[in-house]
Formats: C-alpha cells, structure tokens, sequence
C-alpha cells in the first residue's frame, strides 16, 4: 500500500514535467503547422506592412493585410484542400498570384510597377516612349479616370483637367483653351489623324464619343515641326482601342441623367488568325434642358415658351469599324467611323396668338477613314498613314405650326457645308549603330477642300504639303538635345521654314529639365477665309484678305518623381510664354449688329503662365492637386500700344479611393477656374473682358461585380449647380454684360458596364 502511495507520489511530483513536455510537442507541432507569408520590397529588401493577400479565384471573400513587418499568417480553416491561390498587391508595385501549402512559411518580393510612374506615349516622338523620357511633357488619361468620370465625351473629360479651359457654345458646341490660346492653335488627332470640321475655328470635341478610346494623350505647347498648322497651344491625341490577342470580346453601356440624357453602346472584337476586328456602336442622345426644370422627370415639350431650351436637344450616332493584321514585321491597320449629330432648336412661339415657331435643325456628319501600316526594318521604324475624311454640316430652317405641329421649310435659309480632307503621313525613323543617337524624317501631305451655297466660288481649296525631320542625339547619358525643322509649300501663302530645339536634362534620378524653343507657322483655314456662317445667333464671316501667323513659343519644364515603400510623389512645374504676329481672331465689325463678326488678324498676341501640379499616391488614396496663373496682352495694330497683362488662376483638386476589398473605386473632381481674361475687339476698339469664376465639383463611386465584368457608377456632376456665369466687358466706346452658358445645372447619373 505504501509502495503504491509511493509510485503515486512520484507520478504527481513529475507531472509537471510530463505537461511541459506535451505542451512544447503541441506548440512545436503547431507552428509547424502555422501558414505564413513575409512580403518586402525587391529593390531594397524593406518589409511592405499594409500589402493586400486575396484569393486569387472569385467566390471566397477572406481579406488579409500585412503586419508592421509585412507579415501575414493565413489560418488552417482556410485551406479546404491542401493548398490555395493568393493574389499578393500593394499600391505601386506588380501585384503576383502565387499558390501557398498549407505549413508554407513564404517570402515574397515585390517589384516596383514602373506603370505606375509612367504611360507609354506616342505623341510627337520618334518612337514609344515612357512620359517621364519624353522631350516635351505629355499628360495621359488613362481609361480608367474616364471611367470613373463616367464620362461619354471628349469634352467632359477635359473639363476637368489643368491648364485646360471651355467655352461652349449652344449650337458651335465647346471651344477649348490651352495655355491662353483658343482652340484654333489646338490640334486635335485621332490617332495621329486631324479631327476635320472646324466651327468657328474649333473642333467640337463634345462630337467625339470616348466609348473605343483607350487613352487620351495631351501636349501643352507647339508640335509645329511634327504636325503643322493648329499645333502651337498644344497637341490632344486620342488613342483607339486595338485589339492584341485573338480572344471573343463583347462590353456595352448604359448611362441615364437625370435632365434627360439616355445613352448606349456596345463594343465587339475577336482574331482569326493573323487578323483582327472589332466593332463600336453608340447613341447618345440628350433632351435639352432649361433652368426651370425639374430635378428628375424630364418634361415634354409644350407650344409655349417651355419648348425653348438654354440647352439644344441632341442625339449622336457613332459606328466604327476597325481591321489589322500582322505580317511578320508589319502591321497593317484600317480604321472606319461615321457619326451623325442632329441638333434642334425650338424657337419661342410668336405672334398674338402664340400659334407658330421658328425652328433650326442642324445635322452634321463626318465619315472618317484611314490605312496605317507600321513596319519594323531592322532597328529602324516605318509608319505611313493615309486618310480620307468627310464632314458634312446642314442648316434646315422651319415655320412651325404649333397648332398641328406642321413643318414648313424656308428654302432660303437652308445651308450645306461639306469639307473633304486628304491626308499622308510618312515617317521613318533611323536608329544607326551608336545608341547616342537617332534622326527621324518625314513627309506630310494635307488638301482640303471647301464646298458650299455660302463659299465664295461656291468650293475652295487649300493645299499643304511638307517635309520635316528631327534629329536626337546625347552628349552625355544625362542630356538629350533634338533640333527639327520644318518646310511647307502652302498653296495660298509663303511658308516659312518651322525650326524647333528641344532639352531634357535629367539632373539626378528624381530630377528632370525639359527646355523647349520653337517657331510655329498657322495659315488660314478655308473657313477663316470663305465661310460665310449664319443663324438666329451667329453672323460670322470670312475674310480673304487674312495674312498668316508666324510665332515663337519658349518653355521650361521641371520633373520630380520618387517611389518609396508604395508612396509615390511626383511634381512637376511648368513655366511658358508664347507670341504671335498677325494672330487671327474674331471681331465685331458693326455696333448696330451685335452677331456680325468677322475673321481679322490684330498685330500681335502674347500668353505666358507658370503652373504647379502634384500627385501624392498612399495606400489606396490618390491625392493630386494643381494651380496654374496665365494672362494675356494684346495689341491691335502697329499703331497702338499693348494692352496690359490680364491674369487668371485656375485650381484642381482630386482625390480617388480604390477600395479593394469591396471593390469599389470612389472620386472627388474638383476644379476651380478664376476670372477668366479675354480680350474683345469691336470695330477699331480693343476691349478687356472677363468671365466671371466658378467651380465645378464631380462625385462619382463605382462598384464592380462578378471579377469586373459588371461596373455599377453612381454620381453626380456639377454638385454646386453653376448653369451661367456673369460675363462682362469694358473700355472703348462699347460696354455691356452678359452670361456664357457652363452646364445643364446639377446632374445624377447612373451607368451600367458589362465586359465579357
């Protein structure tokens, strides 16, 4: 008995032991057991806290951060079979998909996404290149801002950015402004093919739908060397989708606003083979809009003064077609588009009885086409594009009876104006043995011809036809210089020879100069010279005795942009000045017709402006604010002298949230445009005018289903509700006030994305 006692003594005396032991077994076991994951940076080895691990398959909803020490532990009820598919990401660099076993203790590197700091650009360079090498700053808007704006036009997302300001016009539609200079001295390209179709000197980007549009690349300041005439301000390229891989693709769209506004589109592409196709098609289609209205529910039109609207009902159509294949070091592309715009405009009712209306109706047609064929010749690169554009512009002018709503046309005041553009474009760009250097030559051939009732002669034709050539080379690697020059015979006027001297210096890895110094040459356009155009709010008219601009523009550029732990900066700072002789501008020759206007060139034009832009990226934020100050100095004639300088601020601030882990993208859009300078000439008088400030705020969220094939955008444009602003104008013998016309007032939308 006493042995037993004994034996059980000693077994509760090593008890403790024997539970110590099974208790480092049991813990040994389980962190053996234990799945992990240790995330850093591959450039410099740093730990990555706050980095996303997903499944990598839709369906589960599990959702990990990394610790302070970019750590992450994956618990074992996880693991349904013996291993899973992770997704592992963090802002700025490539996100990897990697397969984890259950017990896996991982180390993972990330590496920097050098897309993130920069966009290949095409736009004025001899070949590809990232922004941050290109010779002259380059701003990209990428498809995912356009998306996130939910916006359906050019136009619409303009608006929002730097250093760019409108003007819109009810009927002429909306003029842009880059570095003070109207949108005459804007070229505007679809890919690298001119936008044909002037009005009053601007092409109506609200015409150019973004449903095909991969990216939209804006230069500020002259590609006169590369591009011509209109490129002095700046250069807007608009990049069409392509598609790359064989795979069946299909999307479409639907948005609704509130005042109105019903639009659709569908998209479709698919290879066989070495070949490629895809087709767009759209309908964009606006009701009108007045003040007055109500929020929601758009009102039909009444035989009273209701059927009147500040903003002209509008529908779009747009149809594109587009072909490439690639035989072996060629690719060969053919691209057709054809839109129609119908804009109505009811007039108020007349008479004592209110029984009858005038009524316009303007319908414009473009049909583009154009053959690319880009081929790689060894080290050197050939590219021709050949392109044929038509635009068509009609003016019906109706009596109508309100009482039975019967249409009678005015023949006299009907109007067509048709537009026929030729283009070829032939580039070939050499790269000889050393790497220090490059040299690009080229041909540009433009004819175009106008035709209508109201053209002198009844058509009119300008020819321009050119070669230029550029040459790159570096001293040293820090320092790039690129000279060009560019000669055009014109066959209504003297052309000067166009040289321009580009610098880019990068001081140090996060530090870049660009110096730009470039002449620029614009001959008037066709429309300048012989259109006559004419309506219930326009009497413009050409003139033939107009001379040619010559001007000069100086810049400097200065970069900074810096990566680290996922935190990107980039600043950049800009300062130019540009000045024009002879510059073409519109000018109110009678004081008893307040529309009569017409083309003259005033003797000289100067602009000049700095401006600041930021981009600070942390986490899941993207903060980007900017300010730029411009003005503005004219003078008349060699007899007078300058006006003095008219400034303007103008301020952005926007700021986006990527909420991955419901996958829902968030945006504030703002932008604040100061007292905009104008100069107005009336007869013999040069007069300073002004638009009053305003500010435009967009909100916008977007949720994404089902691995993004299904988008759901909801927001809302203009929260602060500015439909005019006060325009004023002093000096001389005239004075007086008014409003210009900014947006259909506060607007909810909604907008529906299918890709599959």
């Amino acid at each position: 008995m006493s042995r037993k006692r004994s034996q059980k003594k000693a077994i509760l005396k090593g008890a403790p032991v024997i539970w110590m032991l099974l208790f480092i077994l049991y813990t040994s076991f389980s962190f053996a057991q234990t799945t992990s994951i240790e995330i850093s940076e591959k450039s410099s080895g740093n730990s990555l806290p706050g980095a996303h691990v997903v499944p990598a398959q839709s369906g589960s909803k599990w959702f990990f951060l990394s610790d302070i020490h970019g750590m992450i532990t994956i618990p074992d009820t996880l693991f349904k079979s013996g291993s899973i598919e992770v997704k592992i990401s963090f802002v700025g660099f490539e996100p990897q998909v990697i397969t984890v076993h259950k017990g896996d203790n991982l180390k993972v590197s990330l590496i920097e996404d050098m897309t993130l700091l920069d966009q290949v650009v095409v736009t004025g360079l001899l070949s590809p290149e990232n922004a941050s090498n290109a010779m002259h700053k380059v701003s990209v808007i990428e498809r995912k801002k356009i998306d996130q704006l939910a916006a359906v036009t050019v136009d619409q997302v303009l608006l929002r950015e730097t250093n760019i300001q409108f003007s819109r016009d009810p009927i002429l539609g909306s003029n842009i402004f880059i570095q003070g200079l109207s949108g005459q001295n804007v070229k505007i390209l679809m890919d690298g093919v001119p936008v044909v179709g002037r009005l009053n000197g601007y092409v109506d980007l609200s015409q150019i739908n973004l449903n095909n549009v991969e990216r939209i690349e804006v230069v500020e300041g002259p590609l006169s060397v590369a591009y011509g005439s209109n490129a002095l301000a700046g250069t807007i390229n608009i990049i069409t989708k392509k598609k790359t891989d064989p795979k069946p693709e299909f999307g479409a769209s639907f948005l609704v606003e509130n005042i109105g506004t019903f639009n659709a589109g569908a998209n479709a592409a698919m290879g066989i083979g070495k070949n490629r196709f895809s087709i767009n098609l759209n309908r964009n289609y606006f009701d009108g809009w007045n003040p007055g209205d109500p929020t929601f529910g758009n009102p039909e039109p009444h035989a009273d003064s209701s059927r009147f609207k500040q903003f002209k009902p509008r529908e779009q159509l747009n149809g594109e077609i587009q072909w490439s294949r690639t035989f072996n070091r060629t690719t060969v592309t053919l691209r057709s588009h054809i839109f129609n715009e119908n804009i109505t405009h009811r007039g108020y009712p007349r008479g004592y009885y209110q029984e009858d209306a005038f009524d316009y109706g303007f319908r414009t047609t473009r049909f583009d086409n154009s053959l690319n064929i880009h081929s790689l010749i060894g080290e050197n690169t050939w590219e021709t594009i050949l392109a044929y554009n038509l635009f068509t512009r009609k003016k019906d002018y109706y009596l109508v009876d309100l009482t039975g709503v019967e249409y009678t046309e005015i023949p006299s005041e009907q109007d067509t104006t048709n537009i026929d553009y030729f283009m070829l474009r032939s580039t070939f760009v050499g790269q000889p043995s050393s790497p220090k250097w490059r040299y690009r030559v080229g041909i540009d051939i433009n004819h175009e011809t106008l035709s209508g009732q109201r053209i002198e002669n009844k058509s009119q034709a300008i020819g321009d036809y050119a070669v230029y050539g550029n040459i790159e080379f570096m001293p040293i690697p820090e320092i790039t210089i690129q000279p060009g020059l560019r000669y055009a015979y014109n066959t209504s006027f003297d052309a000067p020879a166009v040289p321009s001297l580009l610098v880019k210096y990068r001081i140090s890895n996060p530090w870049q100069i660009r110096l730009n110094v470039a002449t620029g040459f614009r001959a008037p356009s066709v429309k300048e010279l012989y259109l006559d155009f004419v309506d219930i709010n326009h009497d413009i008219q050409g003139n033939t005795d107009l001379g040619p601009e010559n001007s000069i523009h100086l810049s400097a550029n200065v970069n900074y942009t810096r990566l680290n732990r996922g935190r990107l900066l980039k600043a950049s700072a800009n300062v130019y000045f540009n000045d024009i002789r002879n510059k073409i501008e519109l000018v109110q020759v009678s004081e008893s017709n307040s529309l009569l206007y017409q083309y003259e060139n005033i003797a000289r034009s100067r602009t000049s402006g700095v401006s600041v832009e930021l981009r600070y990226t942390i986490g899941h934020w993207s903060i980007q604010p900017a300010f730029t100050y411009f003005g503005i100095r004219n003078q008349l004639d060699e007899t007078n002298d300058f006006s003095e300088w008219i400034f303007s601020p103008q301020a952005t601030f926007n700021v986006t949230y990527d909420w991955q882990k419901a996958d829902i993208q968030i945006g504030s859009y703002m932008k604040y445009t100061g007292e905009v300078p104008q100069i107005t000439i009336s007869e013999d008088d040069l007069q300073q005018a002004s638009i009053s400030d305003y500010t435009i705020w967009d909100l916008t969220a977007t949720k994404f289903f089902w691995n993004k094939r299904i988008s759901l955008a909801l927001g809302a444009r203009n929260i602060l509700n500015v439909i005019d602003v006060p325009s004023a104008s002093s000096g001389g013998a005239h004075s007086g006030g008014g409003s210009i016309s900014i947006a259909p007032g506060r607007v909810y939308f909604v907008k529906i994305g299918l890709q599959f």
